[in-house]
C-alpha cells in the first residue's frame, strides 16, 4: 500500500510516519510538505490514499484536493482531510465539495486513522476494478459490434450479390426466351409456311386439270384451308418476333405495331419517333420493342379510351421512350397511383428489366386523369 501525507507540519508528518510503520508495517508512506509538491508527488507515485491538512501556505487543502481530482489518473485516489482544529460543518462541506472521502480531526487517533486508511485503500481497490471492468466491457462492446458490423456487411453483401444474379438470371431468361422467339417465327416462316404454299400450287394444278366439279370443290376448300393456315401461321409469327424488326429496324416495327393496334384493338396510337432506336443491340431492341408493346396492350386492355401517345426522344446520352395515355387513370388498388412505384408484375418485370439495361421508369398517374410512363435507356452503341 502507498499512502501519500501533505502537510507543512513537520510534527505531524513524524507522528504519521510513527503510527504508519507500526500498524502498516507493509505500507510505504510519502510526504510532501505543501500542496504544489503534493500533487506533483500524486501525478508521479499514484498513491492508494491521499492524507490531506486544509491550512498549509500557497494552496490550502481545499484547492489541492480540486486540483487532485482534476488530474484524470488521480480520480479514484480517495483524500482524507486531517485537520488541526474542530472543524465546523461548513469545513466538512468544502472538503466533500472539493472532492474527500473523509475527514478527520487532528490530534487523531491511530485506531480510527488505520481504519480509515484501510477503508478507503478498499475504495481505490474497488473504483480500480469498477473502472478495470468497464474498460472490458467498452473493449467486448466494441468487439462484438464489429462483429455484427461485419457479419451485417457480409450479408448485405451477399444480398446485393444474389441480386444481381438473380437480375442477370431474368435477364437471360429474357433473352433466351427471345431467341425461342424467333427460333420458332423463322420456322413458322421458313418452313411451315413454305409447305403450305407447296401444297397450295398442288391444289391449284388439280383445279386448273380436268378433275371433276365435285373434286375442284374439295380441292378449292383445301386451298381455302391452306390460305387460312398460312395467315394464321404468319400471324403468329410476327406476333412472336416482328420480322421487319430485323429486316428494316425498329422504327418499322413499331409503325406496323401502331397499325395493329388500331386493326385489332381499336386503339389510334399517336406516333412521335425522333429515334428509331438503332443504335442499340438487336437484344436490347427486342426487350425495348416488347416493353413498349405490352405498355400499348396495357392501354387497350385497361385504360378504358381509345386513343395513346407513343413518344421516343433522342438525346446525348439516355433514349426517352414514352406512352401516354388520357383514360381513367391507376386506381389506388395495391398496384400504383400518382408518382408512384412500379405495380403489376408486368410492370415490376419491365421495371427490373430496365435497371438491368442502366435505365429506369417512372409512372405518373392519377384516377380520371390518364397514365403517363417514361422509359429512360442509356445509349449503348452496337
Amino acid at each position: 500500500m502507498k499512502i501519500l501525507a501533505i502537510d507543512d507540519n513537520q510534527n505531524d508528518l513524524t507522528l504519521l510516519k510513527i503510527m504508519v510503520a507500526r500498524a502498516l508495517p507493509g505500507a510505504e508512506l510519502l510526504t510532501a510538505t505543501n500542496g504544489s509538491e503534493g500533487l506533483a508527488l500524486a501525478l508521479a507515485e499514484d498513491p492508494d490514499v491521499i492524507l490531506l491538512d486544509i491550512i498549509m501556505p500557497g494552496m490550502d487543502g481545499f484547492t489541492t484536493c480540486r486540483k487532485l481530482k482534476e488530474a484524470e489518473s488521480l480520480q479514484f485516489v480517495p483524500v482524507v482531510f486531517l485537520s488541526g482544529f474542530e472543524a465546523d460543518k461548513k469545513s466538512r462541506i468544502r472538503a466533500l465539495e472539493s472532492g474527500a472521502e473523509g475527514f478527520l480531526n487532528k490530534p487523531t487517533d491511530e485506531a480510527e486513522l488505520i481504519a480509515e486508511i484501510r477503508a478507503m485503500a478498499k475504495i481505490k481497490a474497488a473504483s480500480q476494478m469498477q473502472k478495470l471492468q468497464k474498460e472490458q466491457l467498452a473493449i467486448l462492446v466494441e468487439e462484438r459490434t464489429r462483429e455484427l458490423q461485419e457479419s451485417h456487411d457480409r450479408l448485405e453483401r451477399a444480398v446485393v450479390e444474389r441480386t444481381q444474379r438473380l437480375r442477370r438470371l431474368a435477364t437471360e431468361l429474357t433473352l433466351t426466351e427471345q431467341r425461342e422467339r424467333r427460333r420458332l417465327a423463322d420456322f413458322l416462316h421458313d418452313d411451315l409456311q413454305q409447305v403450305h404454299a407447296a401444297a397450295m400450287l398442288a391444289a391449284d394444278k388439280l383445279v386448273e386439270g380436268k378433275a371433276g366439279s365435285s373434286m375442284k370443290r374439295e380441292v378449292m376448300k383445301l386451298h381455302q384451308y391452306l390460305e387460312e393456315a398460312i395467315s394464321k401461321t404468319r400471324r403468329v409469327g410476327n406476333e412472336l418476333v416482328p420480322s421487319l424488326l430485323y429486316m428494316l429496324g425498329m422504327g418499322a416495327a413499331l409503325r406496323q405495331l401502331v397499325t395493329q393496334m388500331q386493326e385489332r384493338h381499336d386503339l389510334q396510337v399517336q406516333l412521335d419517333l425522333q429515334d428509331e432506336l438503332d443504335q442499340f443491340s438487336e437484344d436490347i431492341k427486342i426487350q425495348l420493342f416488347n416493353f413498349i408493346q405490352e405498355l400499348l396492350f396495357n392501354v387497350a386492355k385497361h385504360s378504358g379510351t381509345k386513343a395513346a401517345t407513343l413518344s421516343i426522344k433522342a438525346g446525348v446520352k439516355r433514349i426517352e421512350i414514352i406512352v401516354s395515355d388520357e383514360g381513367k387513370g391507376i386506381e389506388r388498388d395495391g398496384k400504383r397511383t400518382g408518382e408512384t412505384q412500379v405495380g403489376g408484375y408486368g410492370l415490376f418485370r419491365i421495371s427490373e428489366q430496365l435497371e438491368n439495361l442502366g435505365g429506369e421508369m417512372t409512372i405518373t398517374s392519377a384516377p380520371g386523369k390518364g397514365t403517363r410512363i417514361a422509359m429512360t435507356v442509356p445509349v449503348t452503341p452496337w
